[in-house]
């Protein structure tokens, strides 16, 4: 009987007698006393399908040298790592602005490209980001969320907040 496993780290299903998978694999379908090997992971050892109730795990993760930062996978590890340092990979085509991560180069791109896809359902308004449409739904609904920490007064956006921070010399 073959045994089948769904890895999140894969991204796809492995049909195997006895695979090597990584510690996000889901086993089912196992025949009973298998022998399973998860030497993807230097802690992990053999075990038989009494062993395991259908997820194999590992303490395997990935830390950072300069913070006690861990991951899960070596790719938000790297991403992570960008954090301690100048490097910014992800350029601009247009105006040569660079940033840390490509979803920010992305929505970045969006200023230039006039692409507004997030839209107010009262009026027609329409926003670049999701942030941005939620901070402006806040016209309509005159939530406020920002409270002053010295007074009982709110602000529905933070500029407001550290304006009247300035102003009452709450600083």
């Amino acid at each position: 009987m073959p045994i089948i496993v769904s890895c999140r780290s894969l991204s796809r299903k492995v049909v195997d007698n006895v695979p090597d998978w990584p510690s996000s694999a889901t086993v089912s379908n196992l025949p009973a006393k298998t022998a399973v090997n998860a030497s993807s992971c230097e802690e992990a050892t053999s075990v038989t399908t009494d062993d395991i109730s259908g997820k194999v795990s590992c303490p395997k993760t990935f830390s950072c040298q300069l913070c006690p930062y861990k991951a899960k996978y070596p790719s938000v590890l790297a991403q992570h790592q960008r954090t301690h340092s100048n490097e910014r990979p992800y350029k601009c085509d247009v105006c040569a602005l660079t940033f840390k991560r490509e979803h920010h180069l992305l929505v970045h791109q969006r200023i230039h490209t006039g692409e507004k896809q997030f839209k107010c359902s009262i009026c027609s308004h329409a926003c670049v980001t999701k942030f941005a449409l939620v901070s402006h739904m806040r016209r309509h609904t005159g939530e406020k969320p920002y409270q002053c920490t010295h007074c009982p007064a709110r602000f529905a956006y933070t500029y407001q907040l550290k304006h009247h921070m300035i102003m009452k010399e709450h600083t």
